[in-house]
Order: C-alpha cells, then structure tokens, then sequence
C-alpha cells in the first residue's frame, strides 16, 4: 500500500476525479511493478507542486488587490510573475483577454 501521501494531494480533482485515488483504482487487482510506482510517486509530487504553485499564485493575486484588480480591471491588463522560482529562469508574462 502506499502512505504518507497527503491529504491534500490525495483529494485533488483534476476533471472531476480525485487524481490519485482514480489512478490506484483502474489498476485494482493488479501487481503494480517498479516502473508503477514510481510514476505514482512522481504524480503525488507533481500534484503537491501544483497545489503549491496554485496557493503562491492566489496570494500574488490577492497582494495585488484581489480579483480582478489585480489584472487592470474587468476585460484587460497585464501580469508579470515577478517570483519565476518555480519555472526556471524563463520570462513569463501572462495576457488576461482572450
């Protein structure tokens, strides 16, 4: 069995299923191999990164005055990620309209 996987990760819905558990459920019955594991293991830490990525991004937002404020008002602005720690040294610059 697999532990230590937390609460948080382990209730994360990506399109309606809770991730982890979904994944552990199509293979039920089934002998999971090295290979197995450790894409489970690499899926809970991505899945825990995203969590930390979406809870850093709320709070750039909020600092900057909630939603939408902090996109320039209703329909336009632009934000800049001023803290890139999470993707590297690559410029990003995020257009609100569609």
């Amino acid at each position: 069995y697999f532990e230590g996987v937390r609460p948080e990760v382990w209730a994360f819905p990506v399109g309606g299923y809770q991730v982890c558990e979904k994944w552990l459920k199509d293979r039920r019955g089934r002998k999971l191999g090295y290979e197995d594991i450790r894409h489970y293991q690499k899926m809970v830490v991505a899945l825990g990164e995203t969590i930390r990525v979406m809870e850093e991004v709320d709070g750039m937002i909020e600092g900057e005055g909630g939603w939408p404020g902090a996109f320039g008002g209703v329909g336009g602005g632009i934000v800049e990620v001023k803290n890139r720690s999470f993707i590297g040294q690559m410029p990003v610059k995020t257009s609100c309209n569609s």
